[in-house]
């Protein structure tokens, strides 16, 4: 696993002895590792976006980008539960760390850490609270269940759970309740989404979104 070097620290850093402070932007001091219990899927997921061999490869990217410090290109925002949501503004990379210093995702957003901005932190909380189980209104074939804490903090189900598996659809109840209203989890509104998809389906019937 990687090391744990005054290069790779990430936050607010005092001197060689120090692993640096939780801040506002980021809530945890550096990060230790990646949590087991998401490691395997996410390498297998999302693995091959990073041109890596191994899932201890993959782990290693992962804690490194999250201790990394580069205020010129690197967002950050965190959510409700503590978790951070780093961002690479250059390539769209992004990595999640609990609280306590876990990775738990380690993925290309392209340039949604908009979404994430916006739904971070207050907004966020709003959202995660208002999940309510429900087969997805674009494509239905996905099915959105309850968020537990054991998903949102281990498994790094935020926002996984909150997005359609198969269309890509970010679950969204202002949207449902409003299907013309746009920008908000989604760009396009809920009927323009219906219809982007019904055109996908139509040039390829396997077409699946990859998260």
């Amino acid at each position: 696993m990687p090391t744990k070097g005054a290069s790779m620290r990430y936050g607010n850093t005092n001197g060689a002895h120090h692993r640096g402070e939780a801040t506002e932007n980021i809530n945890y001091p550096w990060a230790k590792d990646f949590s087991r219990g998401g490691l395997d899927q996410h390498f297998i997921e999302h693995g091959k976006e990073f041109g890596v061999k191994t899932k201890q490869e993959y782990a290693a990217k992962a804690v490194h980008f999250a201790n990394e410090v580069d205020r010129k290109n690197y967002k950050s925002v965190v959510d409700y539960k503590g978790t951070t949501y780093k961002y690479d503004s250059r390539n769209g990379r992004m990595v999640e760390v609990t609280k306590d210093g876990y990775v738990i995702s380690y993925r290309h957003t392209g340039d949604r850490f908009w979404y994430y901005s916006r739904k971070g932190s207050k907004n966020m909380d709003k959202n995660l609270k208002q999940i309510k189980p429900m087969i997805c209104p674009v494509c239905g074939k996905f099915y959105f269940s309850e968020l537990l804490d054991v998903d949102i903090e281990q498994l790094g189900a935020t926002p996984n759970t909150t997005q359609c598996r198969k269309c890509g659809w970010f679950y969204d109840l202002e949207q449902v309740a409003d299907p013309n209203l746009k920008n908000e989890a989604n760009e396009m509104s809920l009927n323009e989404y219906k219809d982007w998809y019904k055109n996908k389906i139509k040039e390829n019937p396997k077409w699946e979104n990859i998260i």
